[in-house]
């Protein structure tokens, strides 16, 4: 909504198209203020109620309170409004939905904190909050099982570990990950913990056995010294059982350990790669160059018998997982540890981009701009925001032939955009 005062607008979630509320406003920002819902005053008929009893405190899910596909409707909107404004002649096709609305997210980073009053949680952080957490129960979000929280919970109070306290940057335990297979019963932990704490062995071993009984098939001890607020490995050591998943998308296979980048919602993620096989006009036996390629899922998933693939990625180990993938599923690719816009030249027919959030580096847009490499561009967008700060550029040599979202994060204000490019 606009701020009458400043000509602004203020953010706030939880809220339905055409319903009146009551808003306290919050922290400004370069685009507006975030604020945060206190009442419904005038509730929308499109308004249902939210199915986790954390909705509205915890700062993960946003639109619970609506049904998917109007929440579809909603969130993507703002994006192929942008984009039929842009690029009247471009084939916005419908927003693709995902194939299951909850229990679909395979991996949950979830953070231990203790409070200034002393209590401890075991969850995610509270909206707008980096220093107070939600004592999660079920995370509807997740396959992740309660009782496992539970059991971490009683044995973390059992030898009176503290978590983390994000001001003092003090506290024995971190956080706690989740890795779980979409099409298997594997799943993988990992406990963070800092790495300036002592844990007896008698402490560890008991770990072992509650993860056991709570029927998970790896788990790992990760110590950590940075006081970032991102898991951030020093050592790492492998507790027991499993120490990969094994996940699959179309007809490929994949390795992930419990740190390995992979969307988190891979059913969804095959419906937007299916999307770029049938609309790929690069012929058989082109050149295929994979920007920002992680552990080689897109690049893989498009390649055709006699292609030249070639992926680049910042992450070393996720090159490595991008060579063994590769070399897992009978494909000839080459892939490169450097960083994207370090490829000064380009040599290829198709150009993929899925840059992180933060999106492309200027010095990469530059050169699209001024000498772009390939006839055809795909853009995968986890930022559409972001995406639209970049479009000037890219449209100046590239035309948009068609678009279309894709719900990777039901219940969130998140959505991902695949555009395809073609040379003027």
């Amino acid at each position: 909504m606009e701020l009458p005062d400043s000509g602004k607008r203020l953010f706030f979630y939880s809220g339905v198209n055409g319903e009146k509320v009551l808003v306290r406003r919050g922290k400004r920002g370069r685009k507006g203020e975030q604020g945060d819902l206190l009442e419904v005053l005038e509730p929308s008929s499109l308004r249902r109620e939210a199915p986790c009893r954390h909705f509205g405190v915890c700062g993960g899910c946003t639109m619970q309170q609506m049904g998917e596909e109007v929440a579809l409707e909603a969130k993507t909107r703002p994006h192929y409004d942008m984009l039929r404004t842009r690029f009247p002649e471009a084939v916005l096709e419908a927003p693709v939905p995902s194939p299951t609305n909850f229990s679909y997210r395979t991996k949950v980073e979830l953070t231990f904190l203790t409070q200034r009053s002393g209590e401890s949680s075991l969850g995610f952080h509270r909206r707008g909050r980096f220093d107070r957490g939600v004592d999660v129960g079920r995370c509807w979000l997740s396959p992740l099982p309660p009782s496992l929280l539970e059991s971490v919970r009683e044995w973390r109070d059992r030898y009176g570990f503290r978590g983390w306290d994000p001001r003092s940057n003090d506290g024995d335990l971190r956080y706690l990950v989740y890795r779980h297979a979409s099409r298997s019963d594997q799943n993988l932990v990992a406990l963070v913990v800092n790495a300036s704490t002592e844990f007896s062995e008698t402490a560890v071993d008991e770990l072992v056995s509650r993860l056991r009984e709570s029927g998970v098939s790896g788990a790992y001890w990760v110590e950590q010294s940075s006081v970032g607020g991102a898991v951030v490995p020093e050592k790492v050591r492998h507790l027991f059982g499993d120490k990969v998943l094994r996940e699959q998308l179309g007809h490929l296979e994949f390795e992930l350990g419990w740190n390995s980048f992979f969307q988190v919602n891979p059913p969804a993620y095959e419906r937007l790669l299916e999307t770029m096989r049938a609309w790929r006009q690069t012929p058989v036996g082109g050149r295929v160059l994979d920007l920002f390629c992680g552990v080689g899922s897109i690049g893989l998933s498009l390649y055709q018998p006699g292609d030249r693939l070639t992926g680049v990625e910042v992450v070393e180990q996720a090159v490595s997982d991008a060579r063994a993938n590769a070399l897992r599923n009978g494909i000839e690719a080459v892939f490169e540890h450097r960083t994207a816009e370090s490829v000064l030249r380009f040599d290829t027919d198709m150009l993929i981009l899925d840059p992180p959030r933060s999106g492309c580096h200027p010095s990469l847009l530059k050169i699209l701009e001024q000498a772009p490499p390939a006839e055809e561009l795909f853009y995968v967008s986890c930022n559409p925001h972001r995406l639209a700060e970049e479009l000037d550029q890219l449209q100046s040599r590239y035309r948009l032939l068609r678009a279309r979202a894709f719900d990777f994060f039901p219940q969130t204000h998140h959505a991902e955009m695949l555009l395809h490019f073609k040379l003027r």
